[in-house]
């Protein structure tokens, strides 16, 4: 029997993955932050200090690959709000255009419910049955996604799809597993630090041995002077989330007094780098 909380709701091109809670759609963040390029640390403190927006988010549960996870939520109507405020520079580059045209659109809805006393959407669903072309859509869009968590929410709402279409669920490994370029990337970016360190340059900026934390426009520039290539931007954020050592993106009391914002992860989990370097 499939999980029918689970769905996923056409948005600006994109699809996003939503949860029912009996009374509310509800918007799984995380997810839709990521794919905007966009920090979720900094978001989920942005989420939690504005009134309106913490007073909607909850914490619900979601399939992932290690069970039932807990996940950020916002209702469907407080997610439209929270991308009418986003800082456009701050989103990856090829979904730019996207944020742009429906923050245009925002701009036109307020003026026309206030202006006009009504404002008309010509694009609003009429609802309708599941088609094929959906199916492959979903199918295409799991095989593309490469964090694990989101690939199991994704699995569900397809065994949810295929219970509808009478047809049968693929398991979740027919999809693929994931991509061997994102941990290609990350290997060549820690190979780079052990380059540094071998070099006896410091940029380690977290106070406590056995974590690692690190400043990108701080790598980037000391790989640019010794001409260490290295993936940018979203490619290599990608990498680094997916790596096993990852485990924050926030601000780090460094060693010098300073606050930086930093790229945090275990040692444990990075040979070559395992240890700390003398102080």
């Amino acid at each position: 029997m499939s999980d029918n909380r689970f769905a996923l709701v056409e948005f600006q091109g994109s699809q996003l993955l939503t949860i029912f809670d009996g009374e509310t759609v509800r918007v799984a963040m995380k997810p839709l932050v990521d794919a905007l390029g966009i920090d979720w640390v900094s978001q989920y403190k942005r989420i939690q200090r504005d009134p309106l927006l913490s007073e909607g988010m909850v914490i619900m549960t979601m399939p992932s690959e290690r069970g039932m996870q807990e996940t950020v939520t916002l209702p469907i109507d407080l997610m439209h709000g929270w991308l009418f405020t986003l800082t456009v520079s701050k989103v990856r580059e090829d979904a730019r255009a996207r944020v742009i045209a429906y923050q245009r659109e925002c701009y036109q809805v307020l003026h026309d419910y206030w202006v006009k006393g009504a404002a008309i959407n010509p694009r609003h669903a009429q609802g309708g049955t599941t088609s094929t072309g959906d199916l492959l859509k979903l199918v295409d869009r799991l095989k593309s996604e490469w964090q694990p968590d989101i690939k199991a929410m994704l699995h569900a709402v397809l065994a949810q799809t295929c219970e509808r279409m009478n047809v049968p669920l693929p398991p979740i490994e027919a999809f693929g597993q994931p991509s061997l370029p994102d941990l290609e990337i990350a290997g060549t970016f820690f190979a780079g630090l052990m380059s540094l360190r071998e070099a006896g340059i410091t940029f380690d900026h977290h106070r406590q041995d056995e974590m690692l934390a690190i400043s990108l426009p701080e790598i980037g520039k000391l790989f640019e002077k010794r001409r260490i290539d290295s993936a940018r931007n979203h490619k290599l954020w990608r990498a680094l989330r997916a790596h096993p050592a990852f485990m924050d993106v926030g601000v780090v009391n460094s060693r010098d007094g300073k606050s930086r914002h930093c790229w945090m992860f275990n040692r444990a989990k990075l040979p070559g780098l395992e240890t700390a370097p003398a102080r």
